[in-house]
């Protein structure tokens, strides 16, 4: 015997049902559950894309791809993992494509920002560079900076975890990676960071106060 159809009609506010119930209605071609999932999700889908990519502009394709992806792919989601983790999969490959898509072009600006940092540095006060950045807008934008110098696979990883605060069996659904591999990445992406905050402050930062700038 074939289940039961759900119909949106007999359903007054979408707002309140399940994920698992929406995407069989998308199935059904529904077109309201379709506006919900997307209303749902799309501004952690920006913002996850955002935080690998830093562009607005980029985040802003990557949430028009991640959803027509969906739309073109529901079918093929089986259901043994949470929807959510399906969708961030899904957003998480895309930045990172667009990240090493950018790459390249990247590549040639970096090396003269840091070239110009290089010189600014040589007539910047001894006292000025090693202030303690209290100010926490001016440490943000430091974390912001040293964030996006990380390796793709280990800033990715750090983002997961502790901007998005995702599990780490979250994070295993979303990057396909072991949870030993996850714990291992994020081990060494916080000391990475800890390392580029260290050589821009020319002091040993205070964890306690980095983490507090993530959000």
């Amino acid at each position: 015997m074939k289940p039961r159809l759900i119909k949106s009609a007999n359903i007054d506010d979408l707002t309140k049902v399940s994920d698992k119930v929406l995407v069989q209605l998308i199935l059904q071609h529904d077109q309201r559950a379709l506006e919900e999932i997307i209303r749902r999700y799309k501004t952690k889908v920006k913002q996850l894309a955002f935080q690998i990519t830093k562009s607005s502009e980029d985040a802003e394709d990557i949430c028009q791809e991640v959803f027509l992806t969906v739309f073109l792919k529901l079918k093929d989601f089986q259901g043994k993992s949470a929807f959510s983790s399906w969708l961030y999969r899904i957003a998480f490959n895309a930045s990172l494509m667009k990240l090493r898509k950018d790459k390249g072009r990247n590549a040639n600006i970096a090396l003269e920002n840091l070239y110009q940092e290089t010189q600014a540095k040589k007539y910047t006060p001894l006292e000025f560079q090693t202030e303690t950045y209290h100010d926490l807008a001016e440490l943000k934008e430091l974390l912001s900076n040293s964030l996006d110098k990380l390796p793709a696979q280990y800033k990715a990883i750090l983002i997961l975890n502790d901007i998005e605060n995702l599990t780490y069996e979250e994070i295993s659904e979303i990057t396909k990676l072991t949870i030993p591999a996850i714990k291992s990445r994020l081990h060494r992406a916080r000391l990475l960071l800890k390392r580029r905050l260290a050589k821009t402050l020319l002091v040993k930062p205070d964890m306690s106060q980095i983490k507090s700038a993530y959000c």
